[in-house]
């Protein structure tokens, strides 16, 4: 049986195959309305037999229980002459794939929320190490690195879509830079001083996202004031410009 608004949201084609049931206020097969028909029409022959059958003697129980098997008979073949008509197989398949499709629809939904938490998880669990490395990188030791990691910890953001690192400043508002950049603005506030080494180098820091200029280090690593291989490979590594330029600028 069909309810009104399952009924109005069928195909108009598949609506011909269906008809109001007048007692119950739903909408039924045709085929299992003129089944209901049949029914009515043999329970009205069951009364009439029923008091023909006392007139005769027969007992109710014994009358009722041939009667029952009787209907039970009727039924059954109207309803397997039903299922093979082509409307209510149609009609079927139509309720089993509207289903199908919203069983698909939630585990589609399940699928995309365990990976959004999965991606936010990550992404959280990104910045704090990136935080940690910080720490790690410019702090005098290692109680300083710990110290300076926990201060930044809530200024670092990696967006879960994009994986994108975020910076902000004391005050929450976003920067556009890099790490290195990122460093050299932490380098300048008071909190920070007596905990970041005095020789921190921030080559290429500070420059904002998406631009390719850079700023040159505290120190020159290839001067003989501040001669320093260990820096001057990293700068050959990492920003090799920036190392020629220093290169240059010390020869004169």
């Amino acid at each position: 049986m069909l309810t009104k608004e399952e009924f109005e949201a069928l195909p108009e084609k598949a609506q011909a195959g269906f008809a109001l049931d007048e007692e119950s206020g739903e909408y039924i097969p045709v085929k299992d309305a003129k089944l209901k028909q049949t029914l009515n029409e043999l329970d009205s022959k069951f009364k009439t037999l029923e008091q023909e059958h006392r007139k005769q003697g027969e007992t109710l129980a014994e009358f009722e229980k041939r009667k029952q098997e009787e209907l039970k008979a009727a039924r059954e073949k109207a309803l397997k002459e039903a299922e093979s008509a082509s409307d209510i197989k149609k009609i079927k398949e139509y309720y089993a794939q509207r289903e199908e499709d919203i069983r698909k629809q939630e585990r589609e939904q399940a699928r995309l929320e365990v990976e959004k938490e999965f991606a936010e998880r990550s992404a959280k669990q990104k910045a704090s190490s990136l935080a940690d490395k910080i720490g790690m990188q410019i702090g005098v030791d290692k109680d300083a690195a710990e110290a300076i990691s926990d201060l930044i910890r809530a200024r670092i953001k990696v967006d879960p879509d994009t994986q994108e690192e975020q910076f902000f400043d004391a005050q929450g508002s976003a920067l556009s830079v890099d790490e290195a950049g990122f460093i050299k603005v932490i380098s300048k506030e008071g909190r920070f001083s007596r905990l970041i080494k005095a020789d921190i180098v921030t080559s290429g820091g500070g420059k904002a996202k998406g631009s390719n200029g850079s700023s040159a280090p505290v120190k020159n690593p290839f001067s003989e004031e501040h001669f320093n291989l260990s820096e001057q490979g990293r700068l050959w590594r990492e920003d090799p410009d920036l190392a020629r330029t220093l290169k240059s600028q010390a020869e004169g």
